[in-house]
């Protein structure tokens, strides 16, 4: 990172919650990660929940991004959940949005789980981040990340971004791991 520049992070995903509503993602990494780290000079680009449809929040969230990091833009990290079908932001294994190669931004309008109306950062954007994080946690998760990191032909919104990355950290704990040859030689199962 150059000297005077400041980190970026950016909200992956949004759907309809505001910052203060518990199923909100970006309230939640606001309040436990995230909100420590601004006095240190940390920009962070979170996708706010808004009154405008789903295409206007693509339109003005790609705008900030652009206007904040330039065109494409760069995030200098990335952090994601995984969900139990191998889904990162709101991109869903089958789903359209996921072989996006243009936009950073997108709408999904038909979400397989609530909310079905969401905006998320496309594997574009997640891919070209400095530092890529994907935390999995739970037994719900041990199949689709040993497909993920185990399967050089998986094809899991988590195994592509995976894959995709520049530089990418997997945080996992007992559960999540169980699947992973690693993980089984090393506990003898």
């Amino acid at each position: 990172m150059s000297r005077g520049r400041r980190p970026t992070s950016s909200g992956a995903t949004s759907a309809s919650s505001p910052p203060s509503h518990p199923d909100s993602n970006a309230g939640a990494a606001r309040a436990g990660w995230l909100q420590p780290l601004e006095p240190a000079g940390v920009r962070v680009h979170a996708m706010v929940a808004g009154d405008e449809d789903a295409e206007q929040a693509v339109e003005r969230y790609t705008r900030t991004l652009a206007a904040t990091l330039g065109t494409p833009p760069v995030l200098d990290l990335v952090v994601l959940g995984v969900g139990e079908d191998g889904h990162v932001g709101s991109i869903f294994p089958g789903h359209p949005a996921l072989e996006e190669r243009d936009r950073w931004v997108v709408a999904v309008d038909d979400a397989p789980k609530r909310p079905r109306q969401r905006v998320s950062l496309t594997l574009p954007a997640f891919t070209s981040a400095r530092c890529l994080v994907v935390a999995a946690f739970g037994i719900t998760k041990c199949d689709v990340m040993r497909c993920a990191i185990e399967e050089p032909t998986c094809l899991l919104p988590v195994a592509r971004t995976l894959r995709g990355a520049t530089r990418a950290v997997v945080l996992l704990d007992d559960g999540a791991a169980c699947g992973l040859s690693v993980f089984r030689r090393a506990s003898g199962t």
